[in-house]
């Protein structure tokens, strides 16, 4: 059987260890791929066969073995992908009084996957993601997320990465798709645009900028 690796994780302490890193809760699953599915179909098998019976307070904590930048994830939408700067506003005032941001369900917004090049590729949840920057969150480890990862617990491949783009991705080979981001705002199938902000931190830059801000 094929199987991927799902990380689920939910930040346990906000402030850092002197000397130290965050703590977290962490959950690590395996998933069964059947018939070739895509990495979302991935997630939506974690969220309904697996999930259900999490409860986040009762996950182990552990502290993070590497702490990585949020403004380092790789982004799949430039800045004119970006929906709604009111709702990126909204959701950071909640997360700076304290709240978290979550699928209804109580899954976490931000999904994530790792490549076989070490990049975490952020295919979901980009709003929540500039929405924890703006309230201040720094690393990744400080946000509830999920993490795909292979069967061996290395990083997935680019023809993986393509289902990220729709029906698009089949125009895409290789790992070309890292010179190319989706817009959902063109039209029902989207558009493939020519990457502009190569990171988290230049998309926040730019949103920031934007005269929406």
């Amino acid at each position: 059987m094929d199987y991927r690796v799902v990380r689920l994780v939910y930040p346990a302490r906000s402030e850092l260890l002197q000397g130290g890193n965050n703590y977290v809760r962490l959950l690590t699953d395996s998933v069964e791929v059947v018939n070739g599915e895509d990495i979302y179909a991935t997630v939506e098998r974690f969220k309904t066969e697996h999930f259900p019976s999490v409860v986040p307070d009762g996950l182990p904590q552990t502290e993070t073995e590497r702490e990585f930048p949020l403004e380092d994830l790789t982004n799949l939408h430039n800045c004119s992908g970006i929906a709604s700067i009111d709702r990126i506003r909204g959701m950071a005032k909640k997360v700076g009084a304290g709240e978290e941001i979550f699928m209804e369900g109580g899954l976490p917004n931000a999904k994530l996957a790792k490549t076989n090049r070490d990049e975490i590729v952020l295919f979901d949840g980009h709003h929540s993601v500039l929405a924890y920057m703006t309230a201040g969150r720094t690393f990744l480890s400080e946000i509830p997320h999920i993490l795909v990862l292979s069967g061996d617990e290395t990083g997935v491949s680019d023809p993986e990465i393509h289902a990220f783009y729709g029906e698009l991705g089949r125009n895409l080979s290789g790992g070309d798709w890292r010179g190319y981001v989706i817009n959902w705002q063109g039209g029902d199938g989207g558009r493939l645009e020519a990457r502009q902000q190569r990171n988290m931190g230049e998309l926040f830059e730019s949103v920031t900028e934007d005269e929406r801000w």
